[in-house]
């Protein structure tokens, strides 16, 4: 980072090239099935957030960006018709990602929800989806994994949102690597 005095900042973000990660295909389908939804985003930390927000919003999607449980909820109970999907992270202040989507569940049980966490002790992926959570994402992971998960939530709006236990599979892409760090003496990772 570089920052002069009524010259502006400058901030550099390296994109590391390793020829073992490995990219997860999202079709052409499913990422077309997200254009003009619109998507809740409670993620505490304000630089992933933006990220986030920014990524999705280039394929097409509105996103409202809010950086705490309590405010999220509120923002849903305004308009619970208006989201098409809400993604949250575990680790929020107010309310947990998990205490969020239930109450959220309770108002819209057909809500799809997407789970982020770097916590997996926090809530495994069974409980998760076996309390309705459509998908669920640890952290750290690729904005494709996002896209595949995103579409996987918005495309397949049938799909249901309170499996029994025994339905409820975990399934996890083989590679959790970041593509994105930021350049500096603690990198920040998705």
């Amino acid at each position: 980072m570089d920052s002069r005095p009524g010259k502006g900042t400058t901030i550099r973000v390296c994109f590391p090239v390793s020829a073992d990660t490995e990219e997860v295909e999202v079709s052409p389908e499913k990422v077309a099935g997200t254009i003009g939804k619109i998507i809740l985003l409670a993620e505490d930390n304000q630089e992933l957030g933006s990220l986030l927000k920014e990524h999705l919003e280039r394929s097409g999607t509105r996103v409202d960006h809010l950086i705490d449980g309590v405010a999220a909820l509120e923002k849903f109970l305004a308009s619970p018709n208006l989201y098409d999907l809400v993604i949250t992270d575990q680790a929020l202040p107010g309310l947990s990602g998990r205490q969020l989507a239930e109450q959220l569940l309770q108002s819209r049980p057909d809500l799809p929800i997407l789970l982020m966490t770097g916590y997996s002790e926090s809530i495994s992926e069974a409980q998760a989806k076996s309390m309705g959570i459509r998908e669920f994402i640890l952290k750290p992971f690729s904005l494709a994994e996002l896209d595949r998960s995103v579409a996987n939530c918005t495309v397949d709006a049938a799909a249901p949102t309170r499996p029994k236990s025994s339905q409820a599979k975990t399934e996890r892409s083989p590679s959790r690597r970041s593509i994105i760090r930021f350049c500096d003496e603690s990198p920040t990772h998705l």
